[in-house]
């Protein structure tokens, strides 16, 4: 390897790093968004109470759970690698647990997310509208 090459590597594992921070926060940031809203204006908490709710497709599984200590709602990732093995959870409650080669899978994952949480909760979409609106604002 030349110095060229190594140099090019150097940027790249910067780039890379970043990259990967990048979808680690915006994942946490917009489940605890979405979970925010939830628990902030859904008042019938008592209705889910001991329901779990699953968003998934063949390889992951977003779990939604109401949990009475601390009382609100959690979510899990579960991923399912293949299957004759238990699926791992790469995601708990806001706090990462995904190592490097997961970011992206958890992240890719969001969209299946906020489908699910918009099916179960349908005034999250006039809860968010504000940020979506911000959005929008500052494109122009």
């Amino acid at each position: 390897m030349n110095t060229q090459e190594a140099q090019k590597i150097v940027q790249n594992l910067i780039k890379g790093s970043q990259e990967i921070d990048r979808m680690r926060k915006e994942v946490d940031c917009v489940v605890k968004m979405i979970i925010g809203f939830v628990d902030l204006y859904h008042c019938s908490w008592e209705d889910y109470r001991r329901e779990r709710f699953f968003l998934s497709n063949s390889k992951y599984c977003w779990e939604i759970f109401m949990n009475p200590r601390p009382k609100g709602l959690e979510v899990k990732f579960l991923y399912i690698e293949d299957e004759s093995s238990p699926p791992r959870c790469l995601f708990y409650c806001g706090q990462p647990i995904f190592f490097l080669n997961q970011v992206k899978i958890v992240y890719d994952a969001l969209p299946v997310f906020v489908k699910g949480m918009v099916r179960m909760f349908p005034d999250l979409q006039n809860r968010w509208q504000p940020l979506l609106d911000a959005a929008e604002a500052a494109e122009k």
